[in-house]
């Protein structure tokens, strides 16, 4: 390329760089170019240009000389290809083609803008500094409550147990014996019985547990047997007794 047209890249740069910023696309870098320099365009070949001055010139040896002479870097981004330029490397480039520029302004603006960042992110750290503050006094005072909760809790516990008196213990009942009306069972053969008191038969569980009809009849007769028996007992010993008192008498007489 012909190093006579750095000069002219770099006045388009300058100029661009004061209006849209130390970020340009390179697409508006080569646009600004050909619309700067005379010459023609050719629609079929978009990355060229034909100058009347300075012969062809090409997109992609533009964008070296711009990284390599102005102190750009190239970025892709995601609306394409950017130039990112260090405004004091691009001051001094000037030099090398007697040209003196100068970007305070824009170092004025992104220094402004740097002061409100960091002010905003310090009100914003202040804030959030702040709320968790708010969060730690906040959970200090359910912690106390809940501490003050649970020594009432057993405080009142420790009192009511200290006032409590010991009830009477209550014996759980015994139950009653039951009564013996099943009757006397006796084995028929391997897996039936039968009851001797009465004509039920079945098998020894239902007999041990059946209401025999006879047994309380029995078992009176037996009663009155016993005591039919101790009365006979009783009269016999009386008898015995008169009979020898009288024997006595008929001697002393």
């Amino acid at each position: 390329m012909n190093t006579a047209i750095e000069p002219v890249i770099y006045g388009t740069v300058v100029d661009l760089v004061p209006r849209l910023g130390n970020v340009v696309s390179t697409s508006q870098v080569w646009h600004a170019i050909k619309d700067s320099i005379p010459g023609s365009y050719d629609e079929k070949k978009p990355n060229e240009y034909q100058t009347q001055d300075y012969d062809t010139i090409y997109r992609n040896n533009i964008s070296k000389t711009i990284c390599d002479n102005f102190g750009a870097e190239r970025e892709h981004r995601r609306n394409g290809n950017v130039f990112v330029f260090d405004l004091s490397k691009l001051a001094r480039a000037g030099k090398a083609y007697e040209i003196e520029v100068s970007f305070q302004s824009i170092l004025d603006r992104e220094a402004g803008e740097t002061r409100e960042g960091c002010e905003g992110r310090e009100g914003q750290n202040d804030q959030k500094d702040e709320n968790i503050d708010k969060r730690i006094t906040e959970t200090k005072k359910v912690d106390d409550n809940i501490s003050k909760k649970n020594d009432i809790s057993l405080n009142t516990f420790k009192k009511m147990t200290e006032e409590r008196q010991p009830g009477p213990v209550i014996q759980a009942s015994q139950p009653s014996p039951p009564s013996r009306t099943n009757g006397r069972i006796y084995r028929m053969h391997t897996d039936h019985w039968g009851c001797h008191d009465c004509s039920a038969k079945g098998d020894r569980h239902w007999l041990e547990r059946h209401s025999c009809k006879n047994q309380a009849k029995n078992e009176s007769i037996s009663k009155v047997k016993e005591i039919a028996k101790a009365n006979e007992s009783g009269n016999g010993l009386c008898q015995s007794g008169a009979i020898q008192s009288n024997e006595e008498s008929h001697s002393n007489l």
